[in-house]
This record gives structure tokens, sequence and C-alpha cells, in this order.
């Protein structure tokens, strides 16, 4: 495949196309695409009051996460959803959750400090310090995230993906993800999706409750 001819955008554009129609006409697909699209609405929202001025959009580690964690990964997941890659989706989804995090403890805990990446490793100091394991920082700050956090975990590392592609092939047929990407969703990716649509929902609901006491 060379990227550089009009015929392999053009490919590329149908199958996207493609999704967008499945994720209209399905359940799981709606479901899934409204919580992506609500998960980039929230952002929006919460970029209204963003600092115009540098020196206090940097001192906020809060910001800095919302620009460039959750703005890039956000709309990541809306198009590795419509590629059919569905694994990347849980992906980008844990690395919000330990960005969120870590970034939401460096403004808590480091308040003295000026410059939110200052913020961020002192606080990396003193976990490593500490043999502090990331898991146990996720679950103290919020327990739901830390389990939605082990359970996207599960589409990251090699044998637990390998089971899930295993388990699917088994009870349904091989996956869109399982074959190429990006690649048109069938049937067969009914259950990903609905799962995908629902851990979404999840991490909604954990960001809308830490924004709420992150200052």
């Amino acid at each position: 495949m060379d990227l550089k001819t009009e015929k392999d955008i053009a490919w590329i554009t149908d199958v996207l196309k493609a999704n967008l129609s499945y994720a209209k006409k399905t359940r799981e697909g709606k479901a899934c695409f409204s919580e992506i699209s609500e998960l980039m609405n929230d952002l929006i929202d919460n970029l209204k009051d963003m600092p115009v001025d540098g020196d206090e959009f940097t001192k906020s580690a809060r910001w800095v996460f919302l620009s460039t964690s959750l703005m890039p990964m956000s709309f990541g997941i809306y198009v590795d959803f419509l590629a059919g890659n569905t694994p990347v989706c849980f992906m980008q989804l844990r690395m919000i959750i330990e960005s969120m995090v870590l970034y939401y403890e460096a403004d808590q805990e480091h308040r003295d400090q000026s410059f939110f990446y200052d913020k961020l490793m002192v606080s990396e100091k003193i976990r490593s310090m500490g043999n502090v394991k990331l898991s146990k920082v996720i679950s103290a700050i919020d327990p739901d995230a830390a389990k939605l956090w082990h359970k996207c975990s599960q589409w990251m590392h090699a044998p637990s993906l390998a089971g899930k592609l295993v388990k699917n092939v088994a009870e349904h047929g091989v996956p869109t993800w399982g074959l190429a990407i990006p690649m048109e969703y069938t049937y067969v990716d009914r259950t990903q999706l609905l799962e995908l649509g629902k851990e979404i929902s999840k991490l909604r609901e954990i960001l809308k409750r830490l924004l709420e006491k992150w200052n």
C-alpha cells in the first residue's frame, strides 16, 4: 500500500464512511458513537475557561491534561472507532486515565510549584523513592478509575489481547481488528463495541467527578 496514491486515500475514506453508517444504523454502533461524541463535547465544555495567559496555562496541570492528553486521545478514539481499530480505542482510554490521575495528583500535592512539568517530576520522584506502583496511585485517587484502567489494560498486553481474540473467534467469529485496519464493522464486532461504549461512559463519569474537585 502506498499512501501517496489517491486510490489508497479513497479506500480509507470509504471504510470510515461505511463505519459511520454502521454507527447510525445499529444499536451497538449508536451507543458507542454517542459516548465518543459526548466525551469530545465534555472536553470542549471544560476548555471554555482555559486561561489565555501562557504562564497561567502552564502553571496548572489541569489545563495541560485537557489540551495535550484528553484532546488528542478523545479525538483519536473517534478516528480509530471509524477505522475499526477497537483495541487502540481501549489503549487510548487507558492513557487518558493515567494522565488524568497523574496530572490531578501533581496539582493537588505540589501547589508550591509554578510549572506543571515540575509538579509531575516531583510526584514521579516521590513515587520512585517509595516504590509506589501506578495502580496504587490510581486506586487512591479514584477506585472506579483503577477498575477501568485495569480493564482497558487487557487490551494492551499481548497475552490478554490474544485471549480476547481467541475468545471472540470461538464465540462469534473473527472481529474486524483481527483481519485488517481499516476494516468495515460487521455483527461480529457487536460485543466489543457495546463494551467500548460502556467503558467510555464510565470514563466520562469519573472525569466529571474529578474535574469538579480539581483546582
